[in-house]
């Protein structure tokens, strides 16, 4: 015999859809020894906004996977008040809805960028409609998602990303060096003006990546343009960084660069902005979704134009040349990210959007 369960109406119940968390990586978190990514550790302290969590996590399924994971969240949705989850699972989450027609649990995705194209027009519009929220990174997104997808920018809302400050801290113990400059991450990076901006100063580029191309174009170039003992002296490449040594990393660098492709359509470099923000480092960063919400120019960092070379060479010139200028941009920036994209902040800013824009369903249900 079935049994009844009322769902309770001060709580706000959550299916949150998640990636493979090892246990490995909780016990480092745990210990303070690996950062803590925000939209998990957000949902993992939702418990004191009246909001009750329950994950649902991606497991090695191959290429079905996401739709497994999605199967799985229809089979429970009916205990929940809301469905948060990612691209992937999301759509075909939202199409399923689309085809039956349900209205509830509602339906929050995140997501990083929505580009416009035939099949988008054709297949997808209809199926992100069926999208209660859509949760982004930058207010530049808010009117470019709804402008794409044809809703209202009131089914879009920004949440800044929050940064783990106490992992992400200036290291007082490690003296930066007077030439390094760092360059972290992959996703829409211009390293062929960031290339061309240093390859003739007397500095160090420590260029991390965990992507193949990357390397390659890297490898390429150093073989073309500079003799061998000078490419080693000049330029290192690192992949596999783990977050303690790339804490380490960016405590030792003189500048961190954050150049980004002319026509990205995703605030590419925003985790890595912030981490060295955060770690009270000088940064450039190229013009971009996210610069307006994350940097002040001339105060918390330095904004210059994409695929500017001589531009980005003269920054780069000045802020050595300027070790006042350079800790004033740091200080600055560490206290900016402290007031606006803390982990908490950013949580508060989260729950106020699933408590605000989601009416629970306060039915009984079976079990």
């Amino acid at each position: 015999m079935a049994k009844q369960a009322q769902i309770n109406d001060n709580i706000l119940k959550v299916l949150y859809l998640t990636g493979p968390l090892t246990s490995k990586e909780l016990i480092l978190s745990m210990q303070g020894l690996r950062k803590r990514t925000f939209f998990n550790t957000a949902m993992a302290t939702m418990k004191k906004y009246s909001i009750e969590v329950d994950y649902l996590t991606l497991k090695s399924w191959g290429r079905m996977r996401e739709i497994v994971q999605a199967i799985k969240a229809l089979i429970v949705r009916d205990y929940y008040d809301i469905i948060l989850t990612t691209t992937g699972t999301g759509l075909f989450l939202a199409l399923v809805r689309f085809l039956l027609r349900w209205k509830k649990p509602y339906l929050f995705l995140i997501e990083w960028q929505v580009e416009r194209n035939p099949i988008l027009d054709l297949f997808l519009i209809p199926i992100f409609r069926n999208i209660d929220k859509i949760i982004c990174v930058s207010s530049v997104q808010e009117k470019s998602f709804a402008k794409t997808l044809n809703v209202s920018i009131n089914r879009i809302r920004y949440v800044p990303l929050g940064i783990d400050i106490d992992f992400f801290r200036p290291e007082t113990d490690i003296i930066s060096a007077s030439d390094i400059i760092l360059c972290v991450g992959d996703a829409d990076r211009d390293d062929e003006t960031l290339f061309k901006a240093v390859r003739n100063l007397p500095v160090k580029l420590i260029r991390v990546s965990d992507e193949f191309k990357v390397f390659q174009f890297y490898k390429v170039l150093l073989k073309d343009c500079l003799k061998p003992p000078i490419l080693k002296a000049k330029f290192e490449l690192l992949h596999a960084v783990s977050d303690l040594e790339m804490r380490e990393l960016y405590a030792k660098s003189t500048l961190i660069i954050v150049p980004i492709l002319k026509h990205s359509n995703q605030p590419a470099g925003l985790t890595v902005l912030l981490e060295a923000m955060a770690m009270g480092k000088p940064v450039i960063v190229t013009k971009g979704l996210i610069t307006e919400d994350y940097v002040i120019n001339g105060d918390t960092g330095i904004i210059i134009n994409p695929d500017d070379a001589n531009e980005l060479k003269r920054m780069i010139l000045e802020l050595l040349d300027e070790d006042i200028k350079r800790k004033k941009l740091g200080n600055n920036a560490r206290k900016f990210v402290e007031d606006n994209f803390t982990i908490t902040k950013s949580t508060e800013e989260l729950a106020n959007i699933l408590m605000q824009n989601a009416c629970r369903n306060k039915k009984s249900i079976l079990l």
